[in-house]
């Protein structure tokens, strides 16, 4: 599974969830599944600890990557 994925199977609440529980917004996770933004280092720590279905692979794949 890409996060690209996963983002896509989350709803509205669960985004916002996410978001929050990562320290970042909505708009910016989804600029990051869809490949217009790179997750820093700092992002990727907090979303593994936000989520447990997200993987450091996962993260850093690159959008060709993920299909």
């Amino acid at each position: 599974m890409t996060f690209k994925e996963l983002w896509q199977g989350l709803d509205s609440a669960a985004k916002v969830e996410l978001a929050e529980r990562a320290s970042t917004s909505v708009a910016y996770l989804s600029q990051v599944a869809n490949g217009h933004r790179n997750a820093g280092a700092g992002l990727i720590e907090r979303l593994l600890t936000a989520d447990s279905r997200i993987t450091f692979s996962m993260m850093r794949a690159a959008p060709s990557e993920a299909a």
